[in-house]
């Protein structure tokens, strides 16, 4: 797991960071990725993405561990939002899955700023593969936050993503970044609760948005 820090060198890029954005990066390889911006609004001069190392994907996290080099340009998109935060909620309810959990870092904390009051299920392997955990533990001390840690190793701990559903106030809304399994049950879930569609935010890893 690693983070990258991408600093634009041109004026034409607002690097203003608006939760839930994401930047495409085109490698020099030929090679387009999306990633999520992962860090908050007040790192403004830069734009922060965490890659996980991944050897069964299509190959750009391998690249991106092995050949990037401080110092290189790259060239990447002006961030784009299809996976907004609503700032106003009265309770916001995060289920991140594995590497999906990095567009949830600056929706956090947004909304520590703002006072307003969020829960964080974080599914993941094993905490040593958690990206980010350490920073996600402070902002849930420092706010009104509360970061739930679900470990595929602890059988007790893994998520019971439709109990989890059912169990959330009426007003809520509820957000799902993570492996495309995870996205359509969630999808599923939350349907056959009832839950509002408005009130229901979800951003697929790749193009293959079902």
């Amino acid at each position: 797991m690693l983070s990258f820090l991408l600093k634009p060198i041109t004026d034409e890029l607002d690097v203003s960071i608006d939760p839930g954005s994401h930047v495409d990066v085109h490698l020099p390889n030929g090679m387009m990725r999306s990633y999520s911006i992962s860090n908050g609004p007040a790192d403004g001069e830069v734009y922060r993405i965490t890659v996980s190392r991944d050897t069964n994907s299509r190959g750009g996290s391998v690249y991106i561990h092995n050949e990037l080099r401080v110092g290189q340009i790259l060239q990447i998109s002006k961030p784009r939002n299809n996976f907004e935060l609503v700032d106003d909620a009265a309770m916001s309810i995060f289920i991140a899955g594995g590497i999906g959990i990095t567009p949830f870092v600056p929706m956090v904390t947004r909304l520590n700023a703002l006072g307003k009051p969020w829960r964080l299920h974080y599914c993941v392997r094993s905490r040593e593969r958690a990206a980010l955990l350490s920073e996600l533990e402070t902002l849930a001390k420092a706010g009104a936050g509360e970061l739930r840690p679900n470990y595929d190793e602890d059988a007790a701990g893994v998520l019971d993503l439709d109990k989890t559903l059912r169990s959330i106030d009426g007003n809520a809304h509820v957000y799902c970044c993570g492996p495309i399994g995870m996205l359509n049950a969630f999808r599923e879930s939350a349907k056959a609760i009832g839950i509002p569609t408005e009130q229901v935010h979800f951003e697929y890893f790749n193009t293959d948005v079902q």
